[in-house]
């Protein structure tokens, strides 16, 4: 089983790019939806969809009205406010089901390296894949995020104990 999750953003044209870039994967991969041995067509590969409870709304029905992706392919997660709270949330989602699936987390382009790194962190032991939208990074988005990974990283050194992830 392969779970996609897509992590919220509070810009709704950010979220609509990155729900293109996981539906787009989702489509293009080789590997079939469904387990076709089974009698009831169970699919193997769904959306979770992390964020806020507006955020995970949004995409919701940006994947359905757009998309036209049925209720069975998707798992709704709208507890989390940051990017370690949409790993840990979904991982919970997932740990009640499955046995070492592939996880595959699809962001934006300024998003990914601290992504990576948290998942890295927390998800050390996990089948791990990573997607992001092909968009410029600004210097603001670039100084923030490097802001914040330096943060999480002197964090968990020692070096400093505040952080905002």
């Amino acid at each position: 089983m392969e779970y996609i999750i897509i992590l919220g953003n509070s810009d709704v044209k950010i979220l609509n790019k990155r729900v293109d870039t996981a539906v787009n994967y989702f489509l293009s991969n080789s590997q079939a939806y469904y387990d076709y041995t089974l009698e009831d067509y169970i699919p193997i590969r769904k959306f979770i969809l992390s964020g806020t409870l507006l955020e995970v709304q949004s995409m919701n029905d940006y994947i359905k009205e757009k998309w036209n992706f049925e209720e069975k392919y998707i798992i709704l997660e709208s507890q989390s406010k940051n990017t370690i709270d949409n790993i840990k949330n979904s991982m919970a989602i997932i740990d009640d089901k499955e046995l070492n699936p592939l996880i595959t987390l699809c962001t934006s382009s300024f998003h990914i390296k601290r992504t990576f790194v948290l998942a890295h962190y927390y998800l050390h032991k996990t089948r791990l894949n990573f997607i992001h939208t092909q968009e410029p990074i600004t210097k603001d988005q670039f100084k923030r995020e490097s802001e914040i990974l330096n943060n999480f990283l002197n964090y968990k050194t020692g070096l400093k104990n505040n952080f905002n992830l």
